[in-house]
């Protein structure tokens, strides 16, 4: 593993984009960098007038739909701009925007990756977290094919963000790979007698939003080739919702499928909603939409939802439930949704498997968003018996974690990390303290000690040490203090006294009681080159993170 503190990776999509981070002592631990409820968010980049970035995603969507059409002509509004594609075609020096401006590339995607950075920034210091510039480490993912021109926009891209040293690129069969390694022992539902790291070949079929990637890989005695790919938009994601987007309109007309758009929010939370209601689409024999159309037909023709869909090709397929505003759709009609991708999808994948580079290939992994539906996976496993068809527990962000993965550990093949010893140079202790402050009780109502570490104590990088602190009593208390403090003379917490000039404070936390007269406070302890990173958590979760170096 490399001396990289936080690992962040984002990947930018043509319709979404998303950002994770790990740090050293836990890379598997991946959570989103952005601060947002929304794991990934619209590739949408808006700047104002001056040409200053102003925001991302839907805070972009969002301020952009309330400029004035006059205020419209002068900002910079920028969606579906992400064109590194799988070719060896230059990439243009500027990019235009929705209304005809143009701006230079490397500036849209500098904002993007800054914007990321920012957020994971943002969120770590509100937990405590402390670092410098070059403890972060930005991984990219990229195509299999990734020419020249891309690079050198995106290296520009870094510097504007901020980046000149600590970033690299990683191709999506070489964050698979990673993921493989790190991560796949802890798949419970995965076969555990594939190695996709000693493999003759393996298909990655990456079915995203607007487009869709197979790529054949080859990584017999460990080296990895490309053998084959194809990519294409028109059999992603985003094909399967303009399937039905095309089929509402069938039946309640453009007109008021532009006012439900609009009224619900936009595009884009239209769009996470379908992606919610077909992830949860499996074998039952129809899907429930939330569709409020009912007055909004009325409104426009003077009649009913269910007017409407008697009225229209569809009747024999939809209706209305008791609530005016749920549709409930046969299943018969929403495999037709799909029935054009899926056929392009397999067609795709047969193509591939009948290289003449790719024969001997029984091993075909699943990712992206269309992936985590079980009838696109049924329409695989059909189509290719003798083939292992394989699914990640969370296929739409496998590949950026595993960018986060190859980020931390190096390329792909890696051997295990090797462990360092350490021998602990100082007593490491932790007081947590009932604090009452505002009543006639002892300031300190209740306190407990504890050793964490020893002086002298062998462990080794990576190690993680938990303790728990169950804290009770029968007064109201008004908060809890917690100290974390290190000695490089003492043994006891008694002789390592928090008024000792040589007691270094590592952490000090004030938690407001809860109300409750039992708390449970968790501290864990991960040991890292130069010190050890600290995570105070209680029943609600993680209060405060941080590193400490005791080199000094």
């Amino acid at each position: 593993m490399n001396d990289t503190l936080i690992v962040t990776a984002i990947d930018i999509g043509t319709s979404y984009s998303s950002g994770f981070y790990s740090t050293r002592s836990k890379p598997k631990w991946i959570d989103g960098a952005h601060c947002l409820p929304y794991e990934k968010l619209p590739t949408v980049v808006l700047f104002d007038k001056r040409k200053k970035f102003h925001s991302f995603g839907y805070e972009a969507v969002d301020h952009y739909k309330q400029l004035s059409d006059e205020e419209k002509r002068y900002w910079y509004y920028f969606k579906e701009f992400h064109k590194i594609t799988n070719e060896h075609k230059p990439t243009e020096l500027e990019v235009t925007e929705c209304n005809g401006k143009r701006l230079e590339t490397h500036k849209v995607y500098g904002s993007v990756i800054k914007y990321f950075t920012d957020q994971m920034i943002t969120k770590l210091l509100k937990a405590g977290f402390e670092w410098i510039e070059s403890d972060i480490h930005v991984v990219l993912t990229v195509p299999p094919v990734f020419s020249r021109s891309n690079k050198s926009m995106l290296e520009k891209a870094f510097a504007f963000a901020g980046f000149n040293k600590n970033y690299s690129f990683v191709n999506e069969p070489e964050a698979i790979l990673s993921y493989w390694e790190h991560m796949w022992s802890d798949e419970q539902t995965l076969p555990k007698n594939v190695d996709l790291n000693n493999e003759n070949g393996f298909l990655l079929v990456n079915l995203k939003g607007s487009t869709a990637l197979i790529s054949a890989n080859s990584t017999k005695d460990r080296t990895q080739r490309r053998l084959a790919y194809a990519a294409g938009g028109g059999w992603g994601g985003q094909a399967v919702h303009e399937e039905l987007k095309q089929f509402i309109i069938k039946i309640v007309g453009a007109p008021v499928f532009l006012r439900y758009i609009d009224s619900e929010g936009g595009l884009f939370d239209f769009e996470r909603y379908v992606e919610f209601a077909f992830k949860r689409f499996d074998d039952n024999d129809k899907i429930n939409f939330r569709l409020s159309l009912n007055d909004l037909c009325k409104q426009e023709y003077n009649e009913d939802l269910k007017t409407a869909i008697k009225e229209s090709p569809f009747s024999h397929g939809v209706r209305v439930r008791s609530k005016p505003d749920i549709v409930s759709i046969e299943r018969d009609v929403v495999n037709s949704f799909f029935k054009d991708t899926l056929g392009a999808i397999v067609s795709n994948i047969k193509d591939i498997l009948s290289d003449e580079n790719t024969k001997g290939i029984k091993v075909i992994v699943m990712v992206g968003y269309l992936s985590g539906i079980k009838l696109v996976q049924d329409a695989v496993k059909g189509a290719f018996h003798d083939c292992q068809v394989l699914v990640p527990s969370d296929p739409e962000f496998t590949l950026v974690k595993g960018a986060i993965l190859n980020g931390h550990y190096g390329k792909i093949p890696s051997a295990h990390p090797k462990v360092r010893s350490i021998v602990s140079q100082h007593t490491i202790c932790a007081v947590v303290q009932h604090i009452n402050d505002e009543r006639e009780c002892p300031e300190h109502v209740k306190e407990k000690k504890k050793v964490l570490i020893k002086k002298g104590t062998h462990v080794q990088e990576g190690d993680k040490q938990k303790y728990n602190f169950t804290m009770d009593d029968i007064c109201d208390m008004e908060h809890i203090d917690i100290f974390i403090f290190a000695s490089p003379k003492a043994e006891t917490c008694e002789s390592a006294s928090l008024n000792n000039d040589d007691v270094k404070i590592i952490r000090k936390e004030r938690m407001n009681f809860n109300g409750a007269h039992t708390m449970n406070i968790n501290i864990s302890l991960v040991f890292v080159p130069c010190g050890v990173e600290w995570i105070i958590s209680d029943e609600g979760g993680i209060v405060a993170i941080g590193i400490e170096n005791l080199d000094e």
